[in-house]
């Protein structure tokens, strides 16, 4: 993170406890910023989860992130601490470990993720994806920027992925290659050049589609005796597994 971003999530995080004085039970960043791969283009994914969440904090919030600079680029979540406890199991995962603290920690509120939440997140992950493939394929006219969106996706669900068989979570996209075969590389790459897909012809754009929905396929139908897959070169940070890790 730059010492700009920095700068900034230290104005937002006094902004937002002035706003919710003694009401604030967490802050955090995720997304590109949190990963280091962001660029000057990038969203801004800011996480807030206050005491409890009512119509009153949510006009209060939104008057706090309009006076903020770089206004246009914020996204984020904002929750209540019940309803983040309370939250599906299978939207946790990617949740959890791509989000870094500024104020708080995520383990008071939510359990690490295992590796039966990682499977859970590919699984419904995949199903959404695959779903959405075929609708794009099959009824939508102008189909390269629906599918280049469903490739961003890629990333996060390669890391639960590769959490399910190794029990390893990667930061970010240059971590997640030592982990992966070939097949899965391809895919990967298209998922961080994405913006080609806009700019490929029709049979390009066909075998883009059959690619992500043969993969969809096949994580979605997982089974739990699947073998691991590729020895990394070097470890990435390996939280523990379901019985109580390494």
């Amino acid at each position: 993170m730059t010492e700009a971003m920095q700068s900034w999530c230290t104005q937002f995080a006094e902004k937002v406890e002035k706003t919710f004085p003694n009401r604030v039970a967490f802050i955090g960043i995720q997304g590109s910023w949190k990963r280091g791969e962001a660029n000057e283009h990038s969203d801004i994914d800011m996480v807030v989860i206050l005491d409890t969440l009512g119509l009153q904090d949510l006009c209060a919030y939104r008057k706090l992130i309009e006076s903020l600079p770089e206004r246009e680029k914020m996204c984020g979540f904002l929750s209540g601490v019940q309803e983040l406890k309370n939250w599906p199991e299978a939207e946790l995962f990617q949740f959890y470990y791509d989000t870094k603290a500024i104020l708080g920690e995520l383990s008071h509120f939510i359990m690490q993720p295992t590796r039966r939440n990682a499977k859970q997140a590919l699984q419904k992950g995949a199903a959404d994806i695959y779903h959405a493939a075929c609708h794009c394929f099959l009824f939508e006219q102008h189909k390269e920027d629906t599918l280049a969106a469903l490739y961003k996706n890629v990333l996060f669900l390669m890391q639960a992925m590769v959490f399910c068989r190794e029990g390893v979570y990667c930061e970010n996209a240059q971590q997640l290659q030592q982990w992966l075969e070939d097949r899965e590389l391809r895919l990967l790459h298209r998922c961080m050049a994405r913006e080609e897909i806009c700019r490929m012809q029709a049979s390009e754009l066909e075998n883009c589609f059959g690619e992500l929905i043969g993969w969809c396929s096949e994580m979605i139908s997982l089974k739990d005796d699947e073998p691991h897959g590729k020895v990394p070169s070097a470890h990435c940070k390996a939280p523990r597994d379901e019985e109580g890790g390494h």
